[in-house]
């Protein structure tokens, strides 16, 4: 038995038609059986209808949902041709502008929400690339997948993190940093550089300054060391 007649025989053809109409409100009821129950009027016609929502993505408590807002023009289909079924197949674009970029190699793919953050999915083979930005680019969030590189920053770039993960690099620009930790806060590298323009203070119930080497302290203006205690220098 080949694919094209398989099971054919029993196969029953119904007639579905479909429908443009307006979400005049989403219904959110109670009733079990109808989870989502959006109102929607038809198009030159005096009728109105509760319909659900066909998703692309749904399973036990995952999947993705999504209801279009009131005013939006949907499809409808009539599943049996029982007013009774009507589903939301999708919307269509009733505004004249594009509200988002269509790359004419298909190469690009776009979420735009109506809060204005734009999610951006760029396919090229060479350079793959997940781009966040929300609303007027205040923030921003690139996912270099191709050099392996995650940057997070605001649109002036006056903080910034950048982590490199092919080059084990992170880069930390901010006006004020903080680290807080309740119990130990070890830094553990091979060289330390620290460089201040004004002033560094290093406060704590004990300190203990080691080296299995060298240790230099230089001042240009002077050195002040005071202690209520004892100061050992050997």
């Amino acid at each position: 038995m080949s694919f094209i007649d398989y099971k054919y025989n029993n196969f029953q053809q119904q007639n579905m038609f479909l429908k443009l109409g307006i979400v005049k409100s989403l219904d959110n009821s109670k009733d079990t059986n109808r989870k989502d129950r959006i109102l929607v009027s038809f198009l030159n016609e005096e009728s109105e209808c509760f319909a659900s929502m066909l998703y692309n993505y749904f399973g036990e408590k995952f999947g993705t949902v999504w209801y279009p807002d009131p005013g939006t023009i949907v499809v409808v289909a009539f599943l049996e041709n029982c007013i009774d079924r009507a589903v939301i197949l999708g919307c269509l674009n009733k505004y004249e502008e594009d509200i988002l970029p269509i790359s004419t190699d298909n190469k690009q793919e776009v979420f735009k929400h109506k809060n204005g953050t734009l999610v951006k999915f760029e396919n090229q083979e060479d350079a793959p690339k997940i781009t966040i930005n929300t609303k007027d680019d205040k923030e921003i969030i690139n996912i270099d997948l191709a050099n392996e590189n995650f940057e997070i920053k605001n649109k002036d770039e006056s903080t910034k993190l950048i982590i490199n993960f092919k080059e084990s690099k992170i880069e930390i620009k901010s006006k004020s940093i903080s680290f807080e930790a309740e119990e130990n806060f070890n830094i553990k590298s091979k060289i330390l550089n620290i460089e201040l323009s004004d002033k560094f203070t290093l406060k704590g119930a004990g300190i203990e300054l080691n080296s299995s080497g060298n240790m230099n302290i230089e001042s240009s203006a002077g050195t002040d060391i005071k202690s209520n205690g004892i100061i050992n220098i050997n």
